[in-house]
């Protein structure tokens, strides 16, 4: 550590302390405090939240709705992250996946849907829904979640769409799907009587899809 005088003044760093001047004013700051270097589990952790909050950010209105809590400590937001983050990824830094498979978009245990025909046709999305055969699909809507892309998975949602059990719903897309970017959907019933939404279905298609894809999901009602 070393400081400089020249013409009367001096410049540098003593203890903890740097001096310098500019346009002949004196001045003095602290030096910075070194980062300790962080832990791989440390970068991970900051990497799974950093993913999590900019997945979140696209639907925050959609996951206060889907994650309902009568606790005044937590809301919707709150609880989808932890969800997230407990169930989406795997690995560590900086080798750490996110699985959009993963990723429940509703607390509810019952999902209602079946099975789900997919489509990518020009600009549009073509579904067929099937319910189990126990559900009415009186007074249910369909909400669609929609993230285009593996590097960088934005979700965009659809407005309520009206439910046609057997027929096809025809969903105008954000823009025309690349061949081979991978387009990830999340699917959840909407009982418009009862204000409930259901567990999410979630499917994935490319533009490399010219005939209808079928998915199918576990009964869990």
């Amino acid at each position: 550590m070393m400081a400089i005088f020249k013409d009367g003044q001096m410049s540098g760093l003593v203890g903890s302390i740097v001096r310098y001047n500019i346009n002949g004013v004196e001045l003095a700051r602290s030096c910075p405090k070194k980062r300790k270097k962080q832990s791989p589990k440390q970068l991970t952790q900051q990497l799974k939240m950093k993913i999590t909050m900019q997945f979140l950010r696209g639907i925050k209105e959609v996951v206060h709705a889907t994650y309902p809590t009568d606790s005044p400590f937590l809301n919707g937001h709150v609880q989808a992250r932890s969800s997230i983050l407990r169930n989406a990824f795997s690995g560590d830094y900086p080798t750490l996946c996110f699985h959009p498979s993963k990723v429940e978009l509703s607390s509810n245990p019952k999902r209602g849907i079946r099975s789900i025909k997919a489509q990518l046709e020009g600009t549009h999305l073509d579904l067929w829904v099937d319910l189990h055969p126990r559900w009415s699909s009186n007074d249910l809507s369909l909400m669609v979640i929609h993230a285009e892309g593996e590097e960088k998975i934005v979700p965009h949602r659809h407005s309520m769409l009206s439910f046609q059990e057997a027929q096809p719903l025809r969903l105008p897309l954000w823009a025309a799907p690349h061949e081979n970017v991978v387009q990830h959907f999340w699917i959840m019933l909407y009982d418009t009587f009862g204000q409930t939404y259901y567990r999410s279905c979630y499917l994935s298609l490319t533009g490399q899809n010219s005939e209808p894809k079928e998915f199918r999901y576990v009964e869990d009602e």
